[in-house]
């Protein structure tokens, strides 16, 4: 019996054994499935991160491609801004010529409407030049002073032109037939 008893008694342990081992194998079975769940769960997570990385990508591509255009675009405009400075420049130097120009030609009108002995006639004669053929019936003086007048009008500041008008009235005595306006 003792033989029976010590076999029994190693039964027992060689059972314990196995079901320490039955044991771990469950822990290790249980613990392989929730290290398979935390690879599943973090390869979704990592699918759902590359999708969501590649919609920002496209998003940040067509970004840069919009970014582009829009420079492309701010650059041309820049460009034709930049010649038509230069045009306009170019027009200011133009008109600042012009200017000093007519400046000049002032001057030498104011010089020689002095010297002449009878300016009036001289604007006659500059003025009947600058009008077509057609104006040159009876009275052309009386028209060169009706267009003269409605010119007139229009710039009143320079007092030359209004004394031509008048020295043009007196002289050919048109005075009487205009009006007093």
């Amino acid at each position: 019996m003792d033989r029976l008893a010590q076999r029994r008694n190693e039964l027992q342990n060689e059972e314990k054994q196995l079901d320490s081992v039955k044991a771990k194998v469950n822990f290790g079975m249980l613990r392989g499935e929730e290290l398979s769940m935390d690879y599943e769960s973090n390869k979704l997570q990592f699918d759902l991160i590359r999708r969501i990385s590649f919609g920002y990508l496209k998003d940040l591509k067509e970004k840069k491609k919009h970014f582009y255009s829009f420079k492309t675009g701010l650059e041309d405009r820049l460009q034709d801004l930049e010649a038509k400075e230069r045009q306009f420049e170019e027009s200011v130097k133009e008109f600042k010529l012009r200017e000093k120009s007519l400046i000049l030609s002032e001057k030498q009108l104011k010089i020689t409407v002095k010297i002449c002995k009878c300016p009036a006639l001289l604007v006659l004669d500059v003025m009947s030049g600058t009008y077509p053929s057609h104006s040159r019936e009876e009275t052309v003086e009386f028209n060169v002073a009706g267009e003269w007048k409605k010119k007139m009008r229009v710039a009143v500041e320079n007092s030359l032109e209004v004394l031509g008008l008048l020295h043009l009235l007196a002289v050919h005595e048109l005075a009487p037939t205009f009006d007093g306006d």
